[in-house]
């Protein structure tokens, strides 16, 4: 196998750098923010005995489903 030197890799764009660092700040963000949520969730913090179950779990499918469908998008349409 060859092994090529720095001269064989192309440059990254400013564009694609832009991207690659809010992807890895995304990234760092949700998994600090998934034990600080846990910890929230578990001591009850903003539950509401009279909200129906339903409404909740569909407030979450809503956000989930419409956070996929724009960075899916996002992804699969990007261009440099």
């Amino acid at each position: 196998r060859k092994v090529g030197n720095a001269d064989d890799v192309p440059p990254v764009s400013e564009k694609l750098a832009a991207r690659l660092q809010q992807v890895v700040n995304a990234e760092i963000t949700a998994m600090l923010s998934i034990p600080l949520f846990a910890t929230l969730m578990a001591r009850g913090v903003g539950y509401n005995e009279g909200l129906p179950w339903q409404i909740g779990a569909g407030l979450a499918f809503t956000v989930t489903g419409g956070a996929f469908f724009f960075y899916a998008k996002q992804a699969l349409t990007w261009e440099e």
